[in-house]
């Protein structure tokens, strides 16, 4: 390569690295971002309670069902370091303290999430019922383990 060849990748390189910074997400607005995704979760997981409360039909649920695993396996990557005291969390320090821990239970709730899917496209309301009853419990002890309440 010539030497101005290299200028203009050096340059290409370092606009896209400038790019990145710009985006990059300060740790409140990882929080802020958190707490988003983390109600969005609860509000389907309500949806969830009622229609298996009221013996509904589930298939309409599907797609929600279907987002609800998508998120489940982001949920580590939702609390990366240096947004333990970011924002007004309620995250336990437990989250990092016991990364493991705490990845094993999302790993087994994104596991147990897409079978929700599966059963609500289906319209098996009992299945359905007895797999939120699981993945449902799974939520609460992570939230036990690893939130503030």
């Amino acid at each position: 390569m010539r030497l101005n060849e290299w200028i203009k990748v050096a340059v290409a390189t370092l606009a896209i690295g400038l790019v990145g910074l710009a985006w990059a997400e300060t740790p409140d607005e990882v929080v802020a971002n958190r707490k988003a995704t983390m109600k969005s979760m609860d509000e389907i997981g309500h949806a969830f309670d009622d229609a298996v409360a009221n013996e509904a039909d589930v298939t309409a649920l599907a797609p929600q069902a279907t987002k609800l695993a998508e998120l489940g396996h982001d949920i580590p990557a939702m609390f990366p370091p240096g947004t333990e005291t970011a924002g007004k969390t309620r995250a336990w320090p437990e989250v990092w303290r016991d990364r493991a821990g705490f990845a094993r239970a999302a790993a087994q709730f994104a596991a147990d999430s897409p079978r929700l899917a599966t059963l609500a496209a289906a319209g098996d309301k009992d299945g359905f019922a007895s797999q939120w009853d699981t993945v449902g419990n799974e939520c609460g002890s992570c939230h036990r383990s690893f939130k503030r309440r």
